[in-house]
């Protein structure tokens, strides 16, 4: 191997990666060893292809950091213009956002913006807005994220994105909740169940919206109503397999099966 001159072992991990993305090694975590063949092999696009198969088995796997690493792999080798781009953009800003880390976190969506504006396709420009209304909630900027949210479901909706309609108008009713109207943030709970039964939503996405609103019903004093929805959500998290949050000894929280 030492003794081939560089074109020569570029061409070897070409042929080499070729071959080997036609059998079942380029499906899954595996696919990484194919991708950094066809890299080494000077094809880029088709190794970032197989980084973004990678990346997104690691994230179903839940294994962030090699998650986050394929992704930016991806970023390095996907040319402009490229709309897989956004994809991993958005991928990575979620795995930043779970790290705590919002500098990084931060970049990440405003590229994602910026390619969706560019895009100027409703299913991005929908995502975009829902990344950026999640931004203004977690840094309690209720005020700028509202109609941010608001435009998120819209776009949502236009897109025939059930499943992001619902995440919008969960961020707006928590937004709306935190301005103090109960009223209008129940009214958002409301719109949201109505979605996750008019289109194909997830039954965890259903029971995301219960939660909210058994937070909600039991702030206005209508407990009866609040564990009905409380048990609803319960009951679809437990049969789902849902992790829920748990108290720990230094009051932080930490995630455990749900029983």
């Amino acid at each position: 191997y030492n003794t081939l001159d560089p074109v020569h072992r570029a061409r070897m991990h070409r042929r080499l990666g070729e071959h080997l993305a036609t059998t079942p090694l380029a499906r899954g975590l595996s696919a990484a060893i194919v991708a950094q063949h066809l890299e080494r092999g000077e094809a880029p696009r088709q190794a970032a292809e197989l980084f973004l198969e990678a990346a997104q088995a690691a994230r179903n796997a839940h294994q962030a950091q090699l998650a986050m690493r394929y992704f930016e792999r991806t970023l390095e080798l996907l040319p402009v213009g490229d709309d897989r781009r956004m994809l991993a953009h958005d991928a990575v800003e979620r795995a930043f956002r779970s790290l705590g880390q919002s500098h990084e976190r931060r970049e990440h969506l405003t590229a994602l913006r910026r390619l969706a504006r560019e895009s100027k396709k409703a299913r991005w420009v929908a995502v975009a807005l829902v990344r950026s209304a999640l931004m203004d909630l977690d840094d309690a900027a209720t005020a700028k994220g509202l109609p941010v949210a608001q435009r998120a479901a819209d776009m949502a909706h236009l897109a025939k994105m059930p499943d992001l309609e619902v995440e919008a108008l969960i961020i707006l009713c928590e937004l709306l909740r935190d301005l103090g109207d109960v009223n209008g943030a129940l009214e958002a709970c409301e719109r949201a169940l109505g979605v996750t039964v008019a289109g194909n939503v997830s039954r965890r996405g259903r029971a995301e919206v219960l939660r909210a609103k058994g937070v909600l019903l039991r702030r206005a004093g209508r407990l009866p109503a609040a564990v009905e929805a409380h048990a609803e959500a319960i009951a679809i998290f437990k049969a789902g397999g849902a992790r829920r949050p748990t108290a720990s000894p230094a009051g932080g929280g930490r995630w455990a099966p749900a029983p």
